[in-house]
């Protein structure tokens, strides 16, 4: 069956996909919040499975396309820009400061790095959360009748920047997680690397592609992370990092790795959030041609080859295909 799209989820001029649902996550007062997830904002770079060239024409419709809509928030899950420079950061803020929505975001592993050149040009980590953040890191703000939940996974420090890809989220996160998560009925938790219930389905399906394998930076202590989420809350896990759309759904939790907007498919997610449940629908954030070009640059990339797969077969997973959250 088919997951039939929330009308007011349909915005004009843009294609829209149903990914899936969740009956996990409701909200007495109907909720919608968008996340964008790895654009990669380049000022000079070029090609790449990332189309670098065109993320700040990205980042433009996006932000056109996310005006027209009714959304309480929109939330970016994670690099934001490609090597994490003020130049970046500042040409991104740029954009984004004709969006109506408020914004929250959380940071990836290109938003804050040490690319060990002595360079001071680099954003740092309090930095990042005085532009994007409500408060330092973690957050948790309500946005209609839902919880964020915002998480570093990004190994900088206050202190320090970091010199690896690798995802980790300190020890006093978790503590304040644990708490905070008790708190809560239905939260969101946005986070930008992926966990390792999806980094074990995209090592499954790499092995039955005729390309050399990629790989997927890890993330550390991301079993301490599951172990406190998978309480009584259920929540919805929102990730970003390995481009390649994906629900899986463990015992504990249901991860859900958005689609990037820098490479294919080259959009956003919505969730439309209401007392019977969530849908996320897929919006395009560009013409089909840039669409296909991006598709192009990428045929060498695992990760483009699946995440084409997953999206000529939506919805990616359903809890009940015919559910339209109620308003």
């Amino acid at each position: 069956m088919t997951m039939k799209p929330n009308a007011a989820s349909r915005t004009a001029g843009v294609e829209t996909d149903v990914l899936g649902s969740f009956t996990q996550l409701t909200a007495g007062d109907h909720t919608r919040v968008a996340f964008v997830s790895d654009l990669h904002l380049s000022t000079l770079g070029y090609g790449t499975s990332r189309a670098l060239h065109r993320t700040e024409e990205r980042l433009k419709q996006v932000v056109a396309s996310l005006n027209e809509d009714q959304l309480d928030a929109v939330v970016f899950n994670g690099d934001l820009v490609q090597n994490g420079t003020r130049a970046e950061y500042d040409a991104f803020d740029r954009i984004v400061a004709d969006l109506d929505p408020p914004l929250f975001a959380v940071p990836g592993n290109h938003d804050l790095i040490d690319r060990g050149d002595g360079s001071t040009s680099q954003l740092t980590l309090p930095e990042f959360e005085r532009r994007y953040t409500p408060t330092p890191f973690p957050y948790r703000v309500r946005i209609g009748g839902v919880d964020l939940i915002g998480l570093n996974s990004n190994a900088s420090t206050r202190a320090a920047l970091t010199d690896s890809y690798s995802g980790r989220v300190s020890p006093s996160t978790l503590d304040w997680l644990e708490g905070a998560i008790s708190e809560v009925e239905s939260p969101i938790v946005s986070v930008h690397h992926t966990l390792e219930t999806v980094r074990e389905r995209y090592r499954n399906e790499q092995e039955h592609l005729p390309l050399e394998d990629g790989s997927c930076p890890a993330f550390e202590n991301d079993d301490e992370l599951i172990s406190v989420l998978g309480g009584e809350s259920d929540p919805l896990v929102v990730t970003g990092h390995l481009h390649v759309p994906t629900i899986v759904r463990s015992v504990d939790i249901t991860e859900f790795t958005l689609p990037p907007l820098g490479p294919y498919p080259c959009g956003y997610t919505v969730l439309d959030i209401g007392s019977q449940g969530t849908v996320a629908s897929f919006h395009s954030a560009c013409t089909y041609a840039r669409q296909a070009e991006a598709l192009a640059l990428g045929h060498g990339s695992d990760r483009t080859l699946l995440a084409a797969a997953r999206m000529s077969n939506l919805p990616l997973a359903t809890d009940d295909p015919d559910s339209v959250p109620d308003g």
